[in-house]
């Protein structure tokens, strides 16, 4: 994935000029994405919950500096509490030069998170079950008031608390909490903001555009492997081309 990805830090760094940034809080999620093992970090401040996913599951705890040092994350998410909008990296648009390299701009309507009686413990915390359906995917979560912070992994907000676990009804992706980190005020290393300072004027797009823009290209790819499979062998029912994506439709 092109380095342009980590261009979304920037609007962390638009709050203070560039000067220190720091995220107070963050909860690191053991995740199984279609039986695959990623771990997947959610940062939080009073003004910004960052959430990205890597494969590497030796990551260091609270080590920022090996994002800048050693990889990039995979899926990057900037939650902007005070402008409710969302700032994604474009991981996939296809072959759509005009939203290569830019910010996408999502912005979610208020969830609907209807909360059940049912409590369990997660890392000493205790934790309500909510459910919803956000993108034609059914949620069910769990969360905790004991931590004030509304921190989540992806776009699950709107939680009374933070997030703890969560999963899709069809188990496809599924984040359990494994270690949590309170009021550690990490630092974004300087290398991260080098990343920035020639993109910090780059313009933004809709995220419908983009999400149209990958639905349309995995729609071609599924078309060209059935086209390429033996004609003898059964297709069955076709998948939606956005199976293994955290988003079935935009509403």
């Amino acid at each position: 994935m092109n380095h342009k990805v980590v261009i979304l830090f920037i609007f962390l760094l638009s709050l203070n000029c560039f000067s220190q940034v720091t995220l107070q809080n963050s909860i690191e999620y053991k995740l199984v994405w279609l039986g695959e093992n990623y771990k997947a970090f959610s940062f939080s401040s009073d003004n910004n919950n960052l959430s990205l996913l890597t494969d590497d599951i030796d990551f260091k705890e609270g080590d920022v500096n090996y994002i800048a040092n050693k990889q990039h994350p995979k899926f990057l998410v900037n939650y902007n509490r005070n402008e409710d909008l969302f700032y994604q990296e474009n991981s996939f648009v296809g072959k759509s030069e005009k939203l290569k390299y830019k910010l996408a701009v999502d912005k979610i309507k208020p969830i609907n998170w209807i909360t059940t009686k049912e409590t369990k413990n997660i890392l000493g915390y205790t934790c309500h079950k909510a459910t919803a359906e956000i993108r034609g995917r059914k949620w069910e979560v769990w969360f905790t008031s004991e931590i004030s912070n509304p921190i989540f992994p992806w776009k699950l907000k709107d939680t009374p608390g933070a997030i703890l676990e969560g999963s899709d009804s069809e188990k496809n992706f599924h984040f359990t909490a494994t270690k949590i980190l309170l009021n550690k005020n990490y630092v974004l290393p300087k290398k991260l903001e080098s990343y920035f300072i020639s993109e910090k004027d780059s313009p933004t797009v809709l995220y419908f555009d983009v999400f149209n823009a990958d639905t349309n290209q995995l729609k071609q790819w599924q078309s060209q492997q059935i086209a390429n499979m033996n004609q003898n062998v059964p297709h069955g029912q076709i998948p939606s081309p956005r199976a293994a994506s955290f988003e079935l439709n935009f509403e």
